[in-house]
C-alpha cells in the first residue's frame, strides 16, 4: 500500500513536470491551475491503469501449475464507470499440482483453488470436483469423504475448473 502511494505521488510529479515542460517549450510559464490539473490527471490515469490491468499482469506472472478459472468482476458503488467498462477485482486460480485423487472414488478429485484479490491475501479454498457428473462441493472437513447426494453444486460451472483439474 505504501508503495502504491509513492508510485501515485511520482506520477503526479511526472505529469506536472511534463505540463511545465510543454509550456516552457512555447516560452510561457505554466499557470498553477494547469500544473495541479496535470498532477491530478496523472494520478487518476495511473490508478485506473493499475486497476484495469491488474488481472492480466497477475495472470501472466502465475507459475505454470496455476490456471485462472474465474475472473471476479468489481461490483462497487464508488466506481460507477466500472458498470460500463468492467474490470476484474479478484481471480480464482486452480492449483493443478495440489490436485489429489482418491482410489475409492476415481471420478472425484480434491482440488485446491486460490482466491487472489487485488488488495488482499490469497485464500486457499479446497473443493471436491466430480469430473464424471460435472459437479463440485466445498470441503468443510479435509478428513471427511466427499458428500453423498446433498452438498454438491451442479451445473458444470465454471467450465475452466473442470478443464484444469479433471484428467483428460
Amino acid at each position: 500500500m505504501l508503495l502504491q502511494i509513492v508510485i501515485v505521488a511520482c506520477m503526479a510529479f511526472a505529469a506536472a513536470g511534463l505540463a511545465m515542460l510543454a509550456f516552457r517549450l512555447f516560452g510561457r510559464r505554466a499557470p498553477k491551475a494547469v500544473i495541479l490539473l496535470a498532477a491530478g490527471l496523472g494520478m487518476i490515469a495511473y490508478t485506473q491503469w493499475d486497476r484495469y490491468t491488474w488481472a492480466d499482469r497477475t495472470a501472466a506472472a502465475l507459475p505454470e501449475n496455476l490456471k485462472v478459472v474465474i475472473e471476479v468482476p468489481y461490483d462497487g458503488v464508488f466506481e460507477f464507470w466500472a458498470r460500463a467498462i468492467p474490470r476484474t477485482d479478484a481471480l480464482v486460480v486452480a492449483d493443478r499440482a495440489a490436485t489429489r485423487t482418491n482410489p475409492q472414488a476415481p471420478d472425484v478429485v480434491l482440488a485446491k483453488t486460490i482466491l487472489v484479490a487485488r488488495q488482499g491475501e490469497p485464500l486457499d479454498l479446497w473443493q471436491y470436483v466430480d469430473c464424471a457428473k460435472r459437479r463440485r462441493a466445498p470441503v468443510l472437513d479435509p478428513a471427511a469423504p466427499p458428500p453423498e447426494a446433498e452438498g454438491w453444486i451442479d451445473g458444470g460451472e465454471p467450465a475452466a475448473l473442470y478443464a484444469a483439474v479433471c484428467p483428460a
